[in-house]
């Protein structure tokens, strides 16, 4: 809601408003406005707001696609509770009475054909003017199928396009019953329009099709109609070459729909091919009654050549598509041909002649080998003479020749009819066959061979082998002599393989030789293949260490391995140019025997036989195919593992870095270098951790341990192991054992202050070992047991901690200062540690420690540090306060409310004194009591002092 109160009265009224722009029944019921003006009021009045709605159903807004029934209801909200008198349903169309009534204010009505416009329901009330109205805006849009009737010819290219449409807001679901693919859908000019396109490639009766949006579907059709040929021509014509036939075609009339058609002949030479006219288009006259045909024939003489003759009706209107149809007869002319006329042919395979004789009536045919006449043999010799088809017009014999040999190679066929057409041309069977021998596998070592016989030759023929270069260097080609070994109809062709070539052929490798017969669709191939796989026979040493190095006292043992060897063979061992000889005991060798391609032979000789010997080279050696194969030499090395740099004793200080450090030899050969503790249940590994306390690394050949900040127990026994692999065997070699000792003296100040008469230094050492002595110096002088005044105490390691001391006494403030030094001697890496102190002595001075005051006089509390000769600090700060019996306290600070007292302290000592004085001018019983005063100087301190304020006064009374 709104409200509007204006500023000021109008006419000598206040009027004020309230507004709902879009009330809801929430909104009705009672209202009290209430005026209260200057201190009158206030001033009130009721109100009464009645909100009246009615709701529609199924919506205000209806749209549907046919003029099926629609049922309006009426639903009356009101927030009052006044009875309505009467209710009603107007509208551009029949309203039926009320069909039943829901609730007492929900009313259904018909409209059994409505039509677009509005409609308005109403409820009347008694008293009231106006009706409560709501309004039904319907739009009825009919479905409109654009063609009643569409004709259309038939073929692969015609293409008919039917259309509906119907008015709409925005674009409905409109489809053509029935159909699932080939619509296509626009919206435009307030219709949603449906296009149906539909390929029409065969003769089918009359459809009907109608449209709809949903299960509204239109009351209109479209009948689509497809001509087509009554009297077509036949598929074939037949007949002997100078008959006349006469050809005739026919085609639909449809009554009152087209002008008289076209007809026009034609002659192709394929049934797809280029037409050329025989005859002018001319108009056939329409028959005299409904149902019948147009109608036109064309006569022909039959003569050689003549392929094709089509009849094509072209209508001139009102037809899909291009208005056209044909029909085709193919002329044929008797006739008797066999094919193929040669064959060439492989052994075992199969030839297959067709003769077929294109006549009128049904012959006899029969097959013959020259002038004999062939019979069906078993396994050999097939006939198929099926019977004469009426159809085609044709008899069909076939002979198939099965298991051919290269000795059916040159005997002539023929096919014969039983009537008067004769013999048909002869064909000629070639029957060959081509055998590849020798390639397989090979060494690069000698020329490789394959040769080539072809069997069933009826002339000499050219061969052609792949793949080779015309050089002889690489292939030389040995054409041998025309039918070998005295056997008839043969030819052989060797190809040699040169080893220039083998060595380039690095896998298996298919050579190949053919010959061609025949010419054009007859021409044949012949050709088979050899492949040949190269091998290189090669030797090789090798051992468990590719270096061929070994450490001392151990058993060497050389591989020869021989690949790519073809058959048995012996291995030799060589050392330089002698041959090893296994009988002789100082070497033992072990040849396998062949397994593939390969075998092995192994030679055996311990470290202390190698040394014997002057040469240490050694190569295996082999004959393959006459040709004698070796291995390279390898030299034989004894190395010697251990260390180059040994690890060193160390000693550290906690918290500074220390590292260990060693050499191996041989690091070409490490493969890892760690770190060992030594330690009574077992050496521990040292391992770098994450937080780079300890780091190990391996650089230019040298393996570092190092703690960056080293603890107590960081200390011990520790050494270094290297890894080698030579020979293929794992070797390790450890370092000597060194001690790695970390220490600690726990640092002195650099002052001390004594203020009392003795002062005790303690220097505390840790380690893990005792040290060797501990010695003292006063101002550099060493101290003895004997020395005045001063003591020492020697400590025992505990816990890898001891404490010295050293005590001096007999000092006051006046006493100079003293450097005191402590030092830790030890035997080894870091000789001596040490520590110093210079030694302050100050006290305080003897002052009356209680001041009196009488009668309120004035009264002065004074403390004194004295400060040693050579005392040089600055001013110290000085702290008075006041305490009771609950040692409760309270600092005195001048100036404050209720502090009467004044702190007096000088900027420089007057006789190696600083003198600080606490004074009342008029001293009260309150300010007795026990004072305090403290003195911090520099570093040092608090030194304090007991002071007592005894105040006392007498009162007189009257």
């Amino acid at each position: 809601a709104t409200i509007d109160t204006p500023d000021s009265p109008t006419a000598s009224k206040f009027t004020s408003k309230l507004s709902y722009a879009t009330p809801t029944i929430a909104d009705g019921g009672k209202y009290k406005c209430e005026f209260t003006l200057d201190e009158s009021g206030p001033y009130s009045a009721d109100r009464d707001l009645i909100v009246r709605t009615v709701t529609l159903s199924p919506s205000a807004s209806i749209e549907q696609y046919s003029a099926k029934q629609i049922d309006f209801e009426c639903n009356l909200d009101q927030s009052d509770d006044t009875s309505f008198a009467s209710t009603s349903l107007s509208g551009p169309s029949i309203v039926t009475p009320i069909v039943g009534v829901l609730e007492s204010a929900s009313y259904v009505y018909a409209v059994s054909s409505p039509v677009t416009g509005t409609y308005t329901c109403s409820f009347f009330f008694t008293g009231e003017d106006s009706p409560v109205i709501g309004e039904f805006d319907v739009k009825v849009n009919l479905i409109d199928m654009i063609e009643e009737e569409v004709y259309t010819t038939y073929g692969t290219a015609v293409d008919v396009t039917l259309t509906c449409e119907v008015a709409s807001t925005e674009e409905v679901e409109l489809e053509f019953v029935g159909v699932s693919d080939g619509t296509s859908k626009s919206f435009a000019g307030g219709k949603t329009i449906l296009e149906y396109t539909l390929a029409v490639t065969e003769w089918v009766a009359d459809r009907t099709f109608t449209c709809a949006v949903g299960d509204e579907e239109s009351t209109e059709t479209t009948t689509l109609t497809v001509l087509q040929m009554q009297d077509e021509l036949d598929a074939k014509t037949r007949g002997n070459a100078g008959d006349d036939v006469t050809l005739s075609c026919s085609s639909d009339w449809v009554d009152g729909k087209f002008n008289n058609p076209t007809i026009t002949w034609f002659t192709k030479e394929a049934a797809d091919g280029e037409r050329t006219a025989v005859t002018s288009p001319a108009a056939v006259p329409a028959p005299d009654a409904p149902n019948e045909k147009y109608a036109s024939s064309l006569t022909i003489t039959l003569a050689s050549g003549m392929k094709f003759y089509e009849c094509e009706v072209a209508y001139d209107t009102d037809v899909n598509g291009d208005g056209k149809y044909q029909s085709t007869t193919q002329i044929i002319l008797n006739s008797l041909a066999a094919t193929p006329v040669e064959q060439y042919m492989e052994v075992n395979g199969e030839a297959i002649y067709t003769c077929v004789a294109t006549v009128d009536n049904g012959v006899g045919l029969e097959w013959k080998r020259g002038a004999t006449k062939l019979e069906p043999v078993g396994g050999k010799i097939t006939i198929d003479n099926p019977a004469y088809d009426t159809v085609a017009g044709t008899i069909t014999s076939t002979l198939t020749l099965s298991a051919l040999a290269t000795s059916d190679s040159g005997n002539d066929y023929g096919c014969f009819d039983t009537g008067s057409l004769g013999l048909s041309q002869t064909v000629t069977l070639v029957v060959v066959d081509v055998v590849a021998s020798g390639g397989g596998e090979v060494t690069n070592l000698v020329p490789a061979t394959i040769t080539c016989t072809f069997s069933g030759l009826l002339t000499t023929a050219s061969v052609t082998w792949t793949v080779i270069e015309d050089d002889e260097t690489k292939y030389v080609v040995s054409e041998g002599t025309a039918s070998p070994d005295g056997e008839v109809n043969k030819q052989e062709s060797t190809l040699s393989i040169k080893e220039v070539v083998l060595d380039t052929l690095s896998v298996e490798t298919t050579y190949s030789c053919s010959i061609t017969l025949g010419t054009g669709d007859s021409e044949k191939s012949y050709e088979d293949d050899q492949s040949i796989t190269v091998f290189t026979p090669a030797l090789t040493v090798t051992s468990a260490n590719a270096e061929f190095e070994f450490v001392d006292s151990a058993t060497i043992t050389l591989t020869c391995s021989l690949t790519n060897i073809l058959e048995e063979t012996t291995v030799a061992w060589y050392n330089g140019d002698t041959v090893v000889v296994d009988a002789s005991g100082f070497y033992k060798t072990d040849t396998q025997a062949l397994e593939g391609n390969s075998k092995t032979s192994e030679l055996e000789i311990t470290s202390d036989q190698l040394k014997l010997l002057t040469d240490k080279t050694f190569k295996c050696s082999s004959t393959i195919d006459s040709i004698t194969v070796a291995s390279e030499f390898v030299t034989l090395t004894i190395l010697d593992i251990g260390m180059t740099t040994e690890p060193q004793d160390t000693a550290g200080r906690v918290g500074n870095p220390v590292s260990l450090t060693c050499t191996p030899k041989q690091t070409d050969s490490v493969t890892s270098v760690a770190w060992f503790k030594k330690a009574d249940g077992g050496d521990e590994e040292i391992v770098q951790n994450a937080e780079e306390t300890i780091t190990i690394t391996f650089t230019t050949g040298t393996s570092t341990l190092q703690y960056t900040s080293p603890e107590i127990d960081n200390s011990g026994q520790y050494y270094c192991r290297a890894t080698y692999n030579i020979g293929g065997a794992t070797k390790t070699a450890d370092s000597a054992v060194v001690n790695l000792y970390i220490r600690d003296l726990t640092a002195l100040d650099s002052k001390s202050f004594s203020h009392e008469e003795s002062y005790t230094v303690d220097c505390v050492f840790s380690g893990t070992t005792a040290p060797d002595s501990v010695s003292w110096t006063v101002d550099g002088q060493p101290v003895t047991s004997d020395t005045t005044d001063i003591e020492i105490s020697e400590g025992t390691l505990t816990a890898k901690s001891r404490t010295d001391s050293l005590t001096i006494s007999g000092r006051t403030y006046t006493d100079p200062n003293k450097l005191i030094q402590c030092t830790f001697a030890f035997t080894g890496p870091v000789d001596s540690l040490d520590t110093s102190t210079t030694l302050i002595f100050r006290g305080f001075v003897d002052e009356v420690a209680t001041a009196y005051s009488f009668g309120g006089a004035a009264v002065t509390l004074e403390c004194s540090l004295g400060l040693g000769s050579t005392d040089t600090s600055t001013v110290p700060v000085v702290t008075w306060s006041k305490y009771d019996d609950s040692d409760a306290t309270t600092v005195i600070t001048p100036g404050e409310a209720g502090v009467t007292a004044t702190i007096d302290t000088p900027d420089s000592p007057t006789a190696s004194k600083f003198t600080s004085k606490l004074s009342y001018a008029t001293p009260t019983i309150a300010d007795g009591g026990k004072y305090k005063c403290e003195f911090t100087l520099d570093e040092s301190g608090p030194y304090s002092a007991d002071r007592d304020l005894i105040v006392r006064t007498v009162t007189l009374s009257p």
